[in-house]
């Protein structure tokens, strides 16, 4: 107390306590903390063997400089160790910093205080225990060496665990200084590593910009040599260009040579083409009289209708009769649907078209289908597969089928008045399609 007193002596504000003041006297005693209706003893009151330890377990040195610094007590150029002693001897007694401690360990341990202030002693034993083997034994400590129901046998137990465990620590502490002081040798030793591999950095880096300087002075060597093999190479070759004059000279008049004899041979061969281009013209003429005869019988052989074709196609008063039968026309250009139904409806036909793409799926077709009395199919502006559907579909519904090889009105023409007298008995136009397809050829070249 008397090195206490001694600091606050320094502090004029300070308010100063001895044993006999009488103003010590004119203060009434503070009661005991309680919590729940328990009563825990005050720091000053707790037993003389915790005091140290529970300062140096629950407060750390920074706070015990803090506690210190708010009673203005000086600290200046006094160690950790005097620090920790001005602390433990204000414990003796009820004043200013001993009230502050004892204030400031409550705060900072209240949760502590809540959860165990109330057990038994059997209880907080257990607890204790606990803390101890995860060594967190500060709060538990501070709330052990305050609380008024721990037997005596218990509070020396706890004061020799805590006293084992400083030895524990300790011994830990002291381990683990050793292996700093291990790993800051390593760390030097490294360190030295790291100063030497820096010094030899620096020496390569230094031999690096020699060899670029060298390799520099190389390569304007290098290009000078260059030069100077270029022009040894351009005198070589003057030398050799006489040479090599003579040699190109030769090569090429073989070369005239060779392409004298394939003229000779070119026009060797137009000579024969042109005899054969005359005696193909022969023959194409022979062919196209021989035709225009075919023709001419044909045309006298055939209706009347056929020799005007064009016309007789657009005309309303021909003798194709339909009698209101749905024509389903599929394929051709579409363009020419109009004309399609023009040609159809002037020979009292009712028509249904379909251009003969597949992209919608078969759906369409197959309506179109069960409505027609005949389906026709241009193949030269169709697919295959609208071409196959429509066949199959003629087939399941039994509607009579012709396929066209060309989609011009005259040929549409001509298949109708073809196949007018057997509408009722065509089923599908396969079986009636071999018979007749040399002959709808024959017209469709005349159309042409």
């Amino acid at each position: 107390m008397a090195k206490l007193e001694k600091e606050y002596l320094q502090i004029p504000e300070a308010i100063h306590f001895v044993a006999d003041d009488p103003l010590i006297g004119l203060l009434a005693p503070e009661p005991q903390l309680s919590l729940d209706n328990h009563l825990r003893l005050r720091i000053w009151q707790i037993q003389e063997r915790f005091k140290c330890p529970v300062i140096g377990w629950c407060l750390d040195i920074a706070e015990q400089k803090e506690v210190l610094r708010k009673e203005r007590i000086s600290i200046k150029d006094k160690s950790n160790f005097e620090i920790h002693e001005i602390v433990v001897e204000s414990l003796g007694e009820e004043n200013h910093l001993s009230r502050r401690i004892d204030s400031w360990l409550n705060r900072k341990y209240q949760k502590e205080i809540k959860e165990l202030s109330s057990l038994n002693q059997e209880k907080f034993i257990k607890h204790w225990n606990a803390s101890l083997k995860k060594g967190e034994v500060e709060g538990i400590l501070w709330v052990a060496v305050t609380k008024t129901d721990l037997s005596t046998e218990v509070a020396i137990s706890i004061f020799g665990d805590m006293h084992m465990e400083m030895h524990v620590r300790a011994k830990q502490i002291g381990i683990e200084r050793q292996r700093l002081n291990q790993e800051a040798k390593r760390n030097e030793i490294l360190a030295e590593s790291v100063r030497e591999v820096t010094r030899t950095n620096k020496n390569l880096k230094k031999e690096t910009e020699g060899l670029r300087n060298e390799l520099a002075i190389v390569s304007r060597l290098s290009d000078t040599f260059r030069g100077q093999n270029q022009k040894l190479e351009n005198e070589l070759s003057k030398v050799k260009e006489n040479d090599l004059i003579a040699s190109l000279q030769r090569e090429n008049a073989e070369l005239r040579a060779g392409r004298d004899g394939v003229l000779k041979q070119i026009s060797v061969y137009e000579r024969e083409l042109r005899k054969l281009q005359n005696q193909n013209d022969k023959l194409l003429f022979k062919l196209k009289k021989k035709w225009q005869t075919h023709i001419h019988k044909r045309n006298d052989s055939e209706n009347p209708i056929d020799q005007n074709a064009g016309s007789i196609s657009h005309e309303s008063g021909s003798s194709l009769d339909l009698s209101q039968r749905c024509v389903l026309l599929v394929g051709g250009l579409p363009q020419m649907e109009s004309l399609y139904r023009r040609l159809i409806e002037r020979n009292k036909g009712v028509f249904e078209y379909h251009d003969g793409r597949m992209n919608a799926g078969a759906k369409e077709l197959v309506g179109q289908v069960r409505r027609a009395d005949l389906v026709l199919c241009c193949i030269d502006h169709s697919s295959h597969t609208a071409a196959l559907v429509v066949k199959k579909l003629c087939k399941r519904y039994k509607k009579p089928f012709q396929i066209l090889l060309n989609s011009s009105l005259n040929n549409i023409f001509l298949t109708l008045l073809t196949i007018r007298s057997r509408l009722a008995s065509i089923q599908n136009g396969q079986d009636d399609f071999d018979n007749n397809l040399s002959k709808n050829r024959s017209q469709e070249l005349i159309m042409r």
